[in-house]
Parts: C-alpha cells; structure tokens; sequence
C-alpha cells in the first residue's frame, strides 16, 4: 500500500472519519466497523503496531468514541468480512456481543441465526454465548476422561426418616434444596425446625449450601430465627452444630410469568436462596463475573416450551451455575427434597455424584423420566 500523507495526517483523516461514521444511523455501524478495520490495517503501513493505531486514534484531541470501542469494532469488522455474514434484523450491538466471544465462527453463526429467529435481546444472546462455550467445556472435559457422568440417585424416603438413620454420619460437598413453601405445609415453624439445621450439619465444613426459600415474609422469618438461633448455640457447642457461615441471601427472580395481577400488592417475581458457606470452604469457583450478582436473573421453566415439569421447578441454568460455583468434579451433591430431579440431574450432567430424597410417587415418576435412578425401601 503506497502511503502519500504523513502518520499525523492519516490519524487526523482517520479520526474524522470514524467520528462521522459513529454520529450515524446504528446501520451504518456496520460501516463504521469496516472502516476501523481498514483504517488499523493501513496504519501499520506506516510501521507502527495495531496497538499503537489504536492508542493514537482513541487519544486524538478530536476522538469522541469510548476508546476501549475501537478494538470492538475492529474485531466486528473481521468477523462480519469473513466467512460469516450479519443478520439484517440482529441489532450491531447484539452481533458485536458474538464477534467477541471466544466461540468458533461455526458457533457464532447458529447463535446469530437464532438471535434473529427468535427476536432475542442482547441479555439473551450472552445468555446463549454462556451456555454454549459452557456446553464445549464439558464436552471437552468428557472426551478426555476428566468427568464421569453418573445417573443421580433418588431414594423414596422422609427426610427425617433419613436425618433419624444417618445421625449425621454422612457429610457432603454441597446440600441444595427447594423444599415445599409455607403454601404447601400446615405449620411452616414446625416444618422448618424439623430438618433445617440436622440437613445443614451434614455440610462438610469445606461445603456450602443453598437452600431456596418462598418469597413470603413470614417464611424467610422463620428460616432466618431458626438459623440464628442455631448460630448462638453453635458458638457454645461448635461440635453439635452445623459449621457454616450465612454469607448472603441470594435473590432467583423471572420475568416470564403470566397470570393476573394482584390488586393490592405487588406482583411476585422471585425466589429467595439463603447461601451458606463453611468455615473451611475454598473461593467460589465463578470466572464470570455477571454470574456472581446475588440477583441471578433467569426465566423460570416455561410448561408451552416442554422443559416444566413441577410448579416450582428451578431452571436447570440456575441449577448448573450454583453447582459449578461450588463443587469440582467428582464431589457429593445432595437434595433431601428432590422432587422431579432438576438439582440431582444438573449435578449428573457436571460430573458429581448426586443423591437426594423424595416421597412422592408422581415426583419420582417424572424424575425417573428424566434420567434419576430411583432407589425404593421394601416397605415403599
């Protein structure tokens, strides 16, 4: 390439040309991102790095973009001009959000052909980006040997049937559970006060556990009085008492409910999940940083898309992300209340060893369905 204009004048060309490109309807973006890329490329004719291209154009005096934009344009730029080709109705920001990602073009392309069938947001697209690139990660780990997939066990039986037998003999890595909300018990006090701290004692003191809590007063009042209560015993008695830290409340909410809406209250879209930590346990093994909100924003199952099988089912993207942040592979999960599987099986499906317990035979049913391996008592 013959360069006729001193380095100077090209940054002061190129800069003006971006601005105005920028200052443009979001379609041109696509233009805007082509002309980043030939502008980077033609300044290295003058022997300077792409890195200094980049410095010297977001440090002009006359540069109004955000500079750390550059480079992602550049990057949109390449991957729009190669082997794949943008989507018309996928918005710029939405294909920039792909062309970053660490995925392989084959990847990128069926993300943004589905972003564009199903009309999906950018939230849902990095979404998408997250469980496929998660999805590889296993499946790599599977094909060399590092994670066994096990069919997770459930056994027909009470929890304090279990607590009465196991005497807390058996410890695990992790404990996560949805047991039934204050609507489906007669005395939520009582209930509670039966299995909360005798289930939490079973934690290893390297474990953690989440425990899913109905999004009513009176219900997470009493989960919180039983676990102080517990805590101011624990410190007097260490031995008899569970080891663990309440370290936050952690909020599930959805946005994808249908139904009337109440006259005098507010519509209810979440789901508490009290987070315990024990005193021994390691840093929470959470490389993505939006994941470690304590608000995890997620749809809850949808029964018209085939994937709900309990009212108060979890989806499995909750399911696997607080089972990656807490255990490795070939650690115990347990669920006392297990219901359908969702819990037992997401922790199959990563390598751990999943038990858990259940009494009720359509539950059971459906788990076994699914993929669970049902263990019944000759008396059951």
């Amino acid at each position: 390439m013959q360069l006729t204009l001193p380095y100077e004048d090209f940054v002061e060309e190129a800069v003006q040309g971006i601005n105005e490109r920028y200052s443009a309807a979001e379609n041109s973006l696509y233009q805007l991102a082509n002309y980043v890329k030939e502008k980077v490329e033609e300044g290295t004719g003058y022997g300077k790095s792409k890195e200094q291209v980049y410095r010297d154009l977001s440090s002009h005096r006359n540069f109004k973009l955000n500079p750390r934009s550059l480079k992602d344009y550049d990057i949109t730029a390449g991957f729009l001009t190669g082997a794949l080709k943008r989507q018309p109705n996928v918005p710029f920001s939405t294909t920039k959000e792909v062309a970053k990602s660490a995925l392989t073009d084959e990847d990128k392309e069926v993300i943004l052909q589905v972003a564009e069938d199903k009309q999906m947001t950018q939230k849902q697209v990095r979404q998408e980006i997250n469980k496929v690139r998660l999805d590889k990660i296993k499946e790599a780990a599977f094909a060399e040997g590092q994670v066994q997939e096990t069919k997770p066990i459930i056994k027909k039986m009470s929890v304090l049937d279990w607590i009465y037998q196991n005497n807390e003999t058996e410890r695990f890595d992790l404990v996560i559970t949805d047991p039934p909300y204050m609507t489906d018990v007669d005395d939520i006090e009582g209930f509670v006060d039966e299995w909360f701290s005798a289930i939490l004692g079973c934690v290893k003191s390297t474990g953690r556990a989440y425990i899913c809590v109905g999004a009513y007063p009176k219900e997470l009042q009493t989960y919180l009085n039983v676990w102080y209560e517990c805590d101011e015993h624990a410190k007097l008695s260490p031995a008899l008492y569970p080891q663990l830290t309440l370290e936050n409340v952690l909020v599930w909410t959805y946005r994808n409910t249908i139904g009337p809406s109440p006259k005098d209250k507010y519509k209810t879209n979440w789901q508490a999940i009290l987070y315990f930590k024990g005193h021994d346990a390691p840093p929470l093994n959470c490389p993505i940083m939006t994941e470690q909100f304590s608000v995890q924003d997620i749809n809850a199952p949808d029964g018209r898309l085939g994937n709900r099988f309990h009212e108060w089912q979890k989806p499995d993207e909750l399911a696997e992300r607080l089972i990656r942040h807490s255990t490795k592979e070939g650690d115990t999960v347990f669920d006392p209340f297990a219901g359908t599987g969702t819990f037992l099986l997401a922790a199959s499906r990563l390598g751990r060893i999943a038990t858990g317990l259940d009494i009720s035979d359509d539950s059971l049913s459906i788990a076994k369905n699914r993929g669970c391996k049902i263990l019944r008592s000759e008396a059951a």
